[in-house]
């Protein structure tokens, strides 16, 4: 069924137009409580291209049962770094640009089962900017916090941004103090009800 949802919603057919002719899915559902989904780009299993670790989450707002993304990657080992496709911190292999089907997807996933939505706790700085673009922080000061950090690094690439956040070279002025990147859970609220919930100064940046 899923890899029919895949063929039929033509994220493979995407990874093919990349170059690896033979996409081949690995599930594990074994455990309830975190479920995964990789996509190789061979037969032979040699070449990761999707990794995705999900669970069902009932305690990141109270009422609600949401579909939470645990770990994700999209990756084309075939493809190399370089001045317009810098590495951001975590990487090994630039990214798939799939990400906006993917979250499509997820979307699509959530509404078959009748979770409300998605949840994920960004690991790093850039990556919370990439979700920014469809989720909502729960907590409103740590949506005003990634957007302090944004306007201060707004004149650097993504790339560099995220570097200098981890390697503590962005530092208050005030207090003199080290500023560091702060995960905070995000959500893409599907059901009105959930909507309705979240707090309206949690609004994407």
């Amino acid at each position: 069924g899923l890899l029919l949802a895949l063929e039929r919603h033509g994220l493979l057919d995407r990874i093919r137009a990349k170059g690896f002719k033979q996409p081949t899915l690995v599930c594990d559902f074994n455990d309830p409580s975190r479920q995964s989904v990789k996509v190789f780009g061979d037969a032979e299993r040699s070449e990761l291209l999707v990794e995705l670790v999900t669970h069902r989450e009932r305690r990141a707002v109270p009422g609600f049962e949401l579909l939470a993304v645990d770990w994700l990657l999209l990756q084309n080992p075939r493809e190399r770094f370089g001045e317009q496709r810098p590495r951001l911190p975590g990487q090994q292999h630039p990214g798939l640009g799939l990400f906006e089907e993917l979250v499509a997807l997820l979307v699509v996933a959530c509404e078959r089962v009748g979770l409300a939505g998605i949840v994920v706790t960004p690991s790093q700085y850039h990556l919370a900017v990439q979700w920014q673009r469809r989720l909502r922080f729960i907590e409103p000061r740590a949506g005003a916090r990634l957007r302090a950090l944004r306007e201060t690094l707004g004149g650097l690439a993504l790339a560099a941004a995220s570097e200098a956040l981890r390697d503590g070279r962005v530092v208050d002025r005030a207090s003199g103090e080290v500023v560091v990147y702060e995960a905070a859970p995000m959500v893409l609220p599907l059901s009105p009800e959930l909507l309705a919930a979240l707090d309206a100064e949690g609004q994407p940046l």
